[in-house]
């Protein structure tokens, strides 16, 4: 077997740290893991770094490849029709954040990420931390554009007025603008990222003079760490990716059955203090504080210590971190812990076949009768029912676990 990976072709010059994280993302995690899965499975693969698919039919010509696999967003379908020509002969996988494919009864067959579900887990967020005047930032491309109107859509959804227009990174005229919003959601974290440093050298504070988001979830391990975004997982997304241009593969030809042409990975909400209406105005040392415990949430959410682990580090006693951790977030921090692990648990459930008592224990859970009713209540299915979802169309994305 053959497989040519089609990737978006990487920039040749030295970058900010807002535009390198997000290539680091997206040109080493995706190649890495495709190459790799290839690798384990005997298979061979060729690798185009490309800008568009201006010479994808003489490649595919050239390489006569037996599956193409692709981040490169699909061409408007008028323009796309030697590519329809070419998914029609094989199998061709897209990982394009918002391609028009297989849900329509096109031919290709599509990996990606629920925007729906990214952009409402900002906006719900936002609402519920008082902000009314939400708007959005991004680039001129077509990600932009459909991350714009689905966060129309759902502020209109909660009876919020959507903005009539985005603003574009990286002008800054609107920053000047008396009614810029009180919030904004940036197409994605590397929009963030340079939004954020414009606000900073206009003296202009996050959040205390506007509420910042992103989309991504690239920055957990970078200065800019406090920005509230939602984490998408590319590991899974190339897995994901192999495992269906594999399926399609084995039966292209026969008498397939009713294979899946469409996989939705849900995207992981995480806080930051960024978005936080109740951080405005706080001294140093109460955001020092919310941001080292939000911090140690992130990175040692399946240690049974990290509750301790997380006072020792902001040097409080646990009762005197539970009660700011609440007055700072409102909610408390056991809650927080609890949605963590469980989503942990619904990702490994659909990465691997091991058993949901096995990773309830690597997540820092007891498998017991109130774990599978937390998961429940947070997918709406038991861990059982929601990994034989994974052989469907589309995840059930995960919901605020109620408040007893």
């Amino acid at each position: 077997m053959k497989i040519l990976i089609y990737l978006v072709k990487p920039y040749d010059r030295p970058l900010p740290m807002a535009d390198a994280l997000q290539r680091t993302v997206y040109d080493h995690t995706l190649f890495d893991v495709l190459v790799r899965g290839c690798f384990r499975r005997g298979w061979d693969c060729c690798v185009y770094r490309k800008s568009g698919w201006k010479d994808f039919t003489d490649d595919v010509a050239r390489e006569n490849p037996d599956a193409v696999i692709t981040d490169i967003t699909l061409p408007v379908r008028s323009s796309r029709v030697h590519l329809e020509t070419i998914a029609r002969r094989m199998p061709f996988v897209c990982m394009a954040p918002a391609p028009d494919t297989a849900a329509d009864g096109g031919p290709f067959i599509s990996a990606n990420f629920s925007e729906e579900t990214a952009v409402n887990l900002l906006v719900r967020h936002l609402k519920y931390e008082g902000y009314t005047r939400i708007g959005f930032a991004g680039f001129s491309a077509q990600i932009s554009a459909t991350r714009f109107n689905l966060v129309r859509q759902t502020l209109a959804s909660l009876k919020l007025s959507p903005p009539r227009r985005a603003y574009h990174v990286p002008e800054t005229g609107w920053l000047d603008d008396a009614g810029r919003p009180q919030a904004l959601i940036c197409v994605n974290d590397q929009a963030a990222m340079i939004v954020y440093d414009q606000l900073t050298a206009r003296g202009l504070h996050v959040p205390d003079d506007i509420a910042l988001c992103g989309i991504d979830g690239i920055t957990a391990d970078s200065p800019y760490r406090h920005i509230t975004t939602v984490c998408f997982d590319f590991n899974l997304l190339a897995a994901s990716a192999l495992d269906l241009a594999e399926q399609h593969m084995h039966f292209n030809g026969g008498n397939a059955p009713s294979l899946v042409r469409r996989v939705v990975i849900q995207p992981r909400f995480r806080l930051g203090t960024s978005s936080l209406l109740r951080s405005r105005g706080l001294t140093k040392r109460k955001q020092d504080f919310l941001q080292t415990a939000l911090t140690m949430l992130e990175k040692h959410f399946r240690d049974p210590d990290c509750q301790a682990r997380a006072c020792e580090a902001a040097g409080v006693g646990r009762t005197h971190f539970q009660r700011q951790f609440f007055q700072l977030t409102g909610s408390s921090f056991t809650r927080r812990l609890l949605e963590m692990r469980l989503d942990f648990l619904g990702t490994q459930l659909l990465k691997t076949g091991r058993p949901a008592a096995d990773i309830a224990e690597e997540a820092g859970l007891k498998a017991s009768g109130y774990l599978f009713r937390a998961f429940r209540a947070r997918f709406g299915l038991t861990p059982d029912e929601y990994r034989r979802k994974a052989a469907g169309k589309e995840f059930p994305s995960p919901v605020d676990i109620k408040k007893r």
